[in-house]
């Protein structure tokens, strides 16, 4: 599991962002409403594989203009295959998502 990222929008909402290999949910990042105590909802954001590389996102994105703005990479996926290459063409990729 990677570490968990935090965020708030302006409209009281807070969000836990993590992706994970376990629990049958791997190639997915999710997102987690705790806004109201005691009841958490759960969230697929999208289905991405991204080894495992910890998610970076852009926290005032998500304050100003409740969306969700990360980069998604699939970084060393592979790097202990003997013919992967230290620097390798990697496609990096904008994540934009309205949160609910």
């Amino acid at each position: 599991m990677s570490r968990p990222a935090l965020g708030c929008t302006r409209y009281g909402k807070t969000w836990i962002f993590y992706r994970t290999t376990e629990m049958g949910r791997a190639c997915e990042i999710r997102a987690i409403d705790v806004s109201e105590a005691g009841n958490p909802v759960e969230y697929i954001v999208t289905g991405f594989n991204m080894g495992t590389l910890e998610l970076a996102i852009n926290t005032n994105t998500l304050m100003e203009d409740n969306q969700l703005l990360m980069l998604a990479t699939r970084g060393a996926i592979g790097y202990a295959d003997p013919a992967y290459s230290r620097y390798t063409n990697e496609p990096g990729y904008l994540l934009m998502a309205v949160m609910p």
